[in-house]
């Protein structure tokens, strides 16, 4: 009976598999350049509002089901359903970067900051151009007392992200004025 089940939980396991992730490199980049290229604040604000966007288009159903439970917990502060929903999201989906950012912004928000550091590696090596993981990084080195470091990854979310919320977090390097 036990090799019997075998193959079903195959099967099972193969059916909730994430779809894979579309190529959507053309539409990064545009929607990256039009941030570079954002001359005004209102600008600046509508280009992060399209990056926003691009990164919260989960790969399916499922996954977008999942990351919109765990957003619209955190908009109420439920940050323990929030982390439950985006551990999910990532078990589902594991290649899917916004998953990963999220669950470490839950964790960041309990104060899981070796958890909220390790989620933002996994969606740097996936989105190594995320503003919001590349900021999260400096966010938390700020929290461990570890600023010098902090600064740099401030620094490369500004580098991406001109308009970035968190630049007043930036300190000037000595001789060369304000960024």
């Amino acid at each position: 009976m036990k090799w019997l089940m075998i193959p079903l939980v195959l099967c099972v396991n193969t059916a909730y598999a994430c779809s894979e992730i579309a190529d959507r490199n053309d539409e990064r980049a545009m929607l990256l350049q039009n941030l570079k290229d954002a001359d005004t604040y209102r600008k600046g604000q509508a280009s992060i509002a399209g990056m926003w966007m691009f990164w919260q288009q989960a790969p399916d159903e499922t996954a977008q089901e999942l990351l919109d439970t765990g957003l619209s917990r955190l908009r109420i502060s439920d940050y323990i359903a929030a982390e439950d929903a985006f551990a999910r999201l990532v078990d589902y989906c594991p290649d899917y970067a916004e998953g990963h950012n999220q669950l470490a912004f839950a964790y960041f928000l309990q104060d899981k900051l070796e958890a909220s550091s390790d989620s933002l590696d996994r969606t740097l090596e996936l989105e190594p151009q995320h503003f919001g993981a590349l900021a999260g990084k400096g966010l938390v080195f700020i929290k461990q007392g570890r600023n010098d470091i902090a600064q740099i990854f401030l620094r490369r979310a500004q580098k991406v992200n001109p308009w970035l919320n968190e630049r007043g977090l930036i300190k000037p390097v000595p001789g060369q004025g304000e960024l």
